[in-house]
């Protein structure tokens, strides 16, 4: 059971520091989608804290989408 609170709380810290991020940078959900290819469906559950991207795809988001590289969207997460 433990691991299943400590995933969630990774989820939802990923999700807001990649929405923080996003926010940051001036960019609206449909703007951040079309700089990544994902539907703004799973931007929002991300963002939302509900999923987990793979890698490649966290990469992809932090790099193209954000412009950041992906450990100032990982450092710091529990």
């Amino acid at each position: 059971m433990g691991q299943v609170v400590e995933e969630r709380r990774f989820s939802r810290a990923l999700g807001r520091r990649l929405a923080q991020i996003r926010r940051r940078k001036g960019l609206t959900q449909a703007q951040l989608q079309d700089r990544v290819h994902l539907t703004i469906e799973y931007v929002s559950v991300v963002e939302n804290g509900h999923k987990v991207p793979n890698l490649l795809t966290l990469r992809t988001w932090a790099r193209r989408g954000l412009g950041v590289p992906l450990d100032a969207v990982l450092k710091g997460l529990p």
